[in-house]
């Protein structure tokens, strides 16, 4: 079970920044991405500025999307 308090502990922890190792790849054919940090494949919605890891609660900024390569 997860524990909101925890996640949001992490999260706040964890404040993205300017580094490039902060950033991620969206793949516009589903909004994927993996986490650099735990390397989870994280599904989106929608096309977001930031995005949290859905496993490690990390937050990143986001690459415009790119479209997935055959």
């Amino acid at each position: 079970m997860s524990n909101p308090d925890k996640a949001q502990e992490i999260t706040e922890n964890n404040r993205f920044n300017d580094d490039v190792s902060e950033w991620v790849d969206i793949i516009a054919s589903g909004y994927e991405w993996v986490c650099p940090a735990c390397s989870n494949l994280n599904k989106e919605i929608e096309c977001k500025e930031t995005v949290v890891c859905q496993k490690c609660c990390r937050d990143f900024q986001t690459y415009a999307p790119e479209h997935a390569m055959g």
